[in-house]
């Protein structure tokens, strides 16, 4: 199972944690892993390219962690909310394949 925990501070979205794997198909196949890096890289991308905010990454094999250096913007903010919600969206239709959680001030 993919197990995403998104962290708040403030009421803020400030980074998430994602560790495992779904289990969902064979490697190359899973298309549940696939929707969850996509979603994922696609916020990194967007924080660190499009807006130009200082992130602290690290990724490894089925571990993926982004923290936001940068004080949260309106942007930020949408863009983070925005993945959270469809990462929920893939869970609810993938039970036991997909956990997302919101933690407060843990980061």
């Amino acid at each position: 199972m993919i197990k995403i925990k998104f962290f708040e501070r403030q009421n803020k979205f400030v980074g998430f944690e994602s560790s495992g794997h779904s289990g969902y198909a064979e490697e190359g196949s899973d298309i549940v892993c696939s929707a969850v890096s996509a979603l994922l890289l696609n916020a990194e991308m967007g924080l660190r390219e499009v807006l130009k905010l200082k992130l602290k990454t690290s990724q490894k094999d089925g571990y993926s962690r982004l923290e936001l250096l940068s004080e949260p913007t309106e942007a930020s903010e949408l863009l983070l909310e925005t993945t959270f919600r469809s990462l929920k969206n893939i869970s609810k239709g993938y039970k036991g394949f997909v956990k997302v959680e919101l933690k407060g001030e843990q980061l």
